[in-house]
Protein backbone atom coordinates (compact mmCIF):
# COMPACT_ATOMS: atom_id res chain seq x y z
CA UNK A 1 0.00 0.00 0.00
CA UNK A 2 1.26 3.11 -1.16
CA UNK A 3 2.07 6.03 1.34
CA UNK A 4 -0.79 8.65 0.40
CA UNK A 5 -0.11 11.93 -0.31
CA UNK A 6 -3.18 13.45 -0.87
CA UNK A 7 -6.82 12.93 1.30
CA UNK A 8 -8.04 10.71 -1.80
CA UNK A 9 -4.90 8.40 -1.74
CA UNK A 10 -5.75 8.43 2.12
CA UNK A 11 -9.14 6.88 1.63
CA UNK A 12 -8.43 4.60 -1.03
CA UNK A 13 -6.14 3.25 1.43
CA UNK A 14 -8.45 3.36 4.51
CA UNK A 15 -10.87 1.98 2.59
CA UNK A 16 -8.44 -0.70 1.76
CA UNK A 17 -7.89 -1.77 5.02
CA UNK A 18 -11.46 -1.47 5.94
CA UNK A 19 -12.41 -4.21 3.37
CA UNK A 20 -9.87 -6.30 4.78
CA UNK A 21 -10.93 -5.91 8.29
CA UNK A 22 -14.46 -6.60 7.47
CA UNK A 23 -13.43 -10.04 6.00
CA UNK A 24 -11.38 -11.00 8.78
CA UNK A 25 -14.21 -9.98 11.35
CA UNK A 26 -16.49 -11.90 9.34
CA UNK A 27 -14.25 -14.82 9.40
CA UNK A 28 -13.66 -14.27 13.12
CA UNK A 29 -16.84 -13.58 14.77
CA UNK A 30 -14.71 -10.97 16.76
CA UNK A 31 -15.77 -7.49 16.67
CA UNK A 32 -14.12 -3.94 16.22
CA UNK A 33 -14.11 -2.41 19.49
CA UNK A 34 -13.13 1.19 18.73
CA UNK A 35 -11.96 3.19 16.10
CA UNK A 36 -9.20 5.80 15.82
CA UNK A 37 -8.33 8.68 13.65
CA UNK A 38 -4.82 8.82 14.63
CA UNK A 39 -4.18 12.64 14.06
CA UNK A 40 -0.82 12.72 16.17
CA UNK A 41 1.22 10.00 15.22
CA UNK A 42 2.59 11.99 11.57
CA UNK A 43 4.92 14.41 11.15
CA UNK A 44 2.75 16.95 9.87
CA UNK A 45 0.39 17.18 12.90
CA UNK A 46 3.65 17.74 15.00
CA UNK A 47 1.95 21.25 15.17
CA UNK A 48 -1.55 20.31 15.81
CA UNK A 49 -4.11 18.18 13.72
CA UNK A 50 -7.38 20.37 14.29
CA UNK A 51 -6.12 22.96 16.49
CA UNK A 52 -3.06 24.00 13.91
CA UNK A 53 -2.74 27.27 12.35
CA UNK A 54 -2.27 25.77 8.80
CA UNK A 55 -5.22 25.50 6.55
CA UNK A 56 -3.86 22.53 4.29
CA UNK A 57 -2.92 20.54 8.01
CA UNK A 58 -6.46 21.78 9.58
CA UNK A 59 -8.00 20.25 6.37
CA UNK A 60 -6.33 17.22 6.60
CA UNK A 61 -6.97 16.43 9.88
CA UNK A 62 -10.58 16.95 9.85
CA UNK A 63 -10.73 14.87 6.16
CA UNK A 64 -9.30 11.82 8.13
CA UNK A 65 -11.55 12.13 11.03
CA UNK A 66 -14.02 12.23 9.03
CA UNK A 67 -13.07 8.91 6.96
CA UNK A 68 -11.96 7.13 10.52
CA UNK A 69 -16.02 8.05 11.61
CA UNK A 70 -17.08 6.53 9.30
CA UNK A 71 -15.29 3.85 8.66
CA UNK A 72 -15.70 2.86 12.53
CA UNK A 73 -19.49 3.48 11.83
CA UNK A 74 -19.65 0.99 8.88
CA UNK A 75 -17.55 -1.89 10.93
CA UNK A 76 -19.56 -1.70 13.85
CA UNK A 77 -17.92 -0.01 16.27
CA UNK A 78 -19.44 2.01 18.88
CA UNK A 79 -16.68 4.05 20.03
CA UNK A 80 -14.13 6.78 18.36
CA UNK A 81 -11.19 7.49 20.14
CA UNK A 82 -10.37 11.16 19.91
CA UNK A 83 -7.36 11.63 21.86
CA UNK A 84 -3.91 10.65 22.43
CA UNK A 85 -4.04 8.56 25.31
CA UNK A 86 -7.73 7.85 24.19
CA UNK A 87 -9.05 10.43 26.94
CA UNK A 88 -11.95 11.86 24.86
CA UNK A 89 -14.31 9.26 23.28
CA UNK A 90 -17.69 9.75 21.74
CA UNK A 91 -20.34 7.34 20.35
CA UNK A 92 -20.60 6.97 16.81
Amino acid sequence: MATATTIKDHNNNLRRIEAAIAKKMAATGIKLLWGTANVFSHPRYAGGASTSPVPEVFAWAAAQVRAALETTHRLGARTMCCGVAAKATIRC
